[in-house]
């Protein structure tokens, strides 16, 4: 099991505490949720947790513009 994250940045530029968004059977279905969320924010982190052992085995980042 894989569990989506994210953080955005707000307006006064600082990045917010993460966010649990999906979990995931697969880290690819995680991976492929991330693009539904990256339209929310102008500026987005994501990562993706192994629920096991909680290690961080993907990070994303999105700024548009």
């Amino acid at each position: 099991m894989y569990t989506l994250e994210y953080r955005f940045r707000k307006t006064n530029g600082r990045l917010t505490k993460w966010f649990n968004v999906s979990r995931h059977d697969l880290r690819d279905d995680a991976r492929k949720a991330f693009t539904d969320h990256i339209s929310t924010y102008p500026s987005s982190n994501a990562r993706i947790v192994r629920n096991f052992d909680g290690q961080v085995v993907g990070e994303y980042k999105f700024k548009r513009g």
